[in-house]
């Protein structure tokens, strides 16, 4: 069982590496990216360990994306 959507991300990203996690449809109909588990969690731990090497544990991030950029969103949100 997961204790936070970070580890229920890395238990997916090991147990359902290819199944789609997110789907952006910015204007509700036409899709223009995706994120499969095993995407999202290689982008959410690259931009971890950017922020690591940024700043100091407990140290307050700002994520600052415009909507048409939900996935990207998406992954600096976990990052964080």
């Amino acid at each position: 069982m997961s204790s936070n959507l970070v580890q229920l991300l890395r238990d997916r990203a090991e147990n359902q590496p290819h199944k789609l996690a997110y789907r952006f449809l910015p204007d509700g109909e036409v899709e223009s990216g995706t994120f499969t588990y095993a995407q999202l969690d290689e982008q959410v731990r690259a931009i971890a360990a950017q922020l690591q090497a940024l700043g100091n544990a407990g140290d307050r991030v700002i994520v600052v994306y415009p909507y048409t950029d939900g996935l990207d969103f998406i992954a600096a949100f976990l990052g964080c």
